[in-house]
């Protein structure tokens, strides 16, 4: 059987002629995850794993019973699935077997009252492992968009949002006490960033926060008028006013004697001169 050949197979238990009946577009890769499923006692077929259990991998065939293009696997898969009187398969349907209401009803019943167990740090380092290097497609993202376009998320629909009822925001709270990121985490997040583009606001996403400020704090704000009659009575008293063009004077003459002693310090380090802290001494 040559590599990545395409069509439908079957996996034979010659005793009692029953078989499992599949269709694969990669036939070898998936008679390889057939065989490690049911060597680790976890294949989705309770009969075929307890047949492959009891006689052994040795009482098996593998088998490619046709050959035949991508859009053909199903139908095909469906009358060859028809033709064995007690296939090993969970559902006689070939086309999305979960779809059938007594394998739907099994998967149910199966996983009703199960706790699903938080991933350890080597598988969630696998997953990503796996995931690096394989971007979404401009296709997969299209149809990702379609699927949640009008949709709202419940979580920040307003009340429905669980961070602002006070006991969730009280028990975040708690939970952040004490709590500082370590110095290994924060270099850590500093070099996933660096080097990643800073994300640019729109136009339309600039005026949709501009009207919502607008709504929120009214019209454009000018300066503040209790500053400005503060300053305005300020300047208008003389004493202060005195005061204050006094010490910008101050401020003004001292800048330049600064910029005067650092010219003179220039030129003679250029002649060759000593330098004035140098002569002082």
């Amino acid at each position: 059987m040559s590599q990545n050949a395409r069509g439908v197979y079957a996996i034979i238990h010659r005793p009692s002629g029953r078989a499992y009946v599949g269709s694969s577009s990669d036939v070898i890769r998936r008679w390889q995850v057939h065989v490690g499923s049911l060597n680790k006692g976890r294949h989705h077929s309770a009969a075929l794993l307890d047949a492959w259990l009891v006689s052994g991998p040795i009482a098996f065939s593998f088998c490619l019973l046709e050959r035949c293009q991508q859009d053909r696997l199903v139908s095909r898969e469906q009358l060859w699935l028809d033709s064995f009187p007690v296939p090993f398969n969970t559902s006689s349907r070939a086309a999305s077997p979960s779809l059938d209401p007594v394998v739907a009803t099994k998967i149910g019943a199966a996983n009703r009252g199960k706790v699903r167990r938080p991933a350890t740090e080597v598988e969630r380092m696998a997953i990503r492992d796996r995931l690096l290097g394989h971007p979404t497609s401009a296709k997969t993202r299209a149809k990702i968009s379609a699927a949640l376009l009008g949709r709202k998320c419940p979580w920040m629909a307003g009340d429905a949002n669980p961070t602002r009822r006070a006991e969730v925001r009280e028990k975040m709270r708690q939970a952040a006490l004490g709590h500082s990121v370590s110095t290994e985490a924060r270099a850590k997040i500093s070099a996933a960033l660096r080097g990643r583009p800073g994300h640019s606001i729109s136009e339309a996403a600039k005026r949709v926060i501009g009207e919502s400020n607008r709504r929120r704090h009214g019209e454009v704000r000018g300066p503040c008028p209790r500053i400005s009659d503060a300053n305005r009575r300020t300047w208008s008293d003389p004493e202060i006013r005195v005061k204050r063009v006094a010490g910008i004077r101050a401020a003004i003459s001292s800048a330049q004697r600064s910029a005067s002693a650092y010219e003179q310090w220039r030129r003679r380090k250029e002649q060759g001169g000593m330098s004035i802290f140098a002569a002082s001494v």
